[in-house]
């Protein structure tokens, strides 16, 4: 009986239909955009889920977090195939992985960080400077550090130059990419340091309670919690704001104090002005000043 077949096969594929209807709402693709993504491959195998996936599996994989945070970039399948195609690339890193648990695990026995999310950052990046006995008046060694982590940084073409950098971690990784498209601006020194800073504040901080991805979006760097407190954290990290303070005060106009403070943390300009205005130590008149130039200002870095 056509009805008592229909019924029969829906059964047999009921595995199926909940894993792509449990897909769709993770990643905020319709079941179209879906299907331009898959080329014809069962969720599955696309997705490099295990049959019958259950919410670990899903939570767990890098690749669907990563889809969900392409999803307002409004990009083309193309594109996100592209860049879905380098993060599958990444083996799963369990070295990797291992240094950056007994590394978070050595942080933690210090007093969880407490505030408002940008707080919490300042807080983050001032224990693992303490960790690393970096004074606050040095350049933190952040590529050596990420090299000692044993994290894989890949510089690889994403044809999307508003994404600059995402990290991955979960069933691939951890890994960072950094975007090398022109437009991204990523080749300068202080650009990259910003962006792995960020990232290594994600794959410290948030593997156990935020998306097994995480990006920077250029200018328009997500707003949430998890994004504040990275953000917050890798200014900090590299230019602690007592030492943008100390600067200000020494230096006889703002603009020299800005030159210096870039080249002797190699940091931007923006980031250094940030530094300057968070630190609370800024006349009237600067302030009105750099508030003017930050918005101004297009790139994170």
């Amino acid at each position: 009986h056509a009805r008592a077949q229909q019924t029969r096969n829906a059964w047999r594929n009921r595995h199926h239909s909940k894993t792509q209807r449990q897909i769709s709402i993770i990643t905020g693709l319709n079941a179209a955009e879906l299907s331009q993504l898959q080329q014809g491959q069962s969720p599955g195998q696309y997705w490099e889920l295990p049959d019958s996936a259950n919410d670990d599996n899903l939570n767990a994989n890098g690749l669907l977090a990563a889809a969900r945070m392409l999803a307002p970039l409004h990009l083309g399948a193309k594109q996100k195939q592209q860049l879905l195609a380098e993060l599958r690339q990444q083996p799963a890193n369990p070295q990797a992985l291992q240094q950056l648990d007994a590394l978070a695990t050595a942080l933690s026995h210090a007093p969880a960080p407490t505030g408002k999310p940008h707080e919490q950052g300042y807080q983050l990046a001032q224990l693992l400077r303490q960790h690393y006995r970096v004074s606050d008046s040095a350049p933190f060694p952040i590529t050596q550090v990420i090299e000692q982590l044993k994290l894989p940084m890949c510089s690889t073409s994403f044809d999307c130059p508003q994404l600059q950098a995402i990290a991955i971690w979960g069933h691939r990784g951890p890994a960072i990419l950094l975007n090398a498209d022109k437009d991204a601006n990523t080749g300068a020194s202080h650009v990259r340091r910003i962006l792995l800073a960020h990232e290594l504040c994600h794959l410290l901080f948030d593997r156990q309670h935020a998306q097994p991805a995480a990006d920077v979006l250029g200018a328009n760097t997500t707003s949430t919690h998890t994004e504040q407190r990275a953000k917050a954290f890798a200014a900090e990290l590299l230019l602690p704001r007592d030492s943008a303070a100390q600067a200000y005060a020494q230096h006889p106009t703002l603009r020299d104090t800005i030159t210096s403070l870039s080249k002797t943390f190699d940091v931007s300009p923006k980031v250094a002005k940030t530094q300057i205005l968070n630190s609370g130590m800024v006349n009237t008149d600067d302030e009105d000043d750099i508030r003017a130039q930050l918005r101004q200002d297009r790139f994170p870095g």
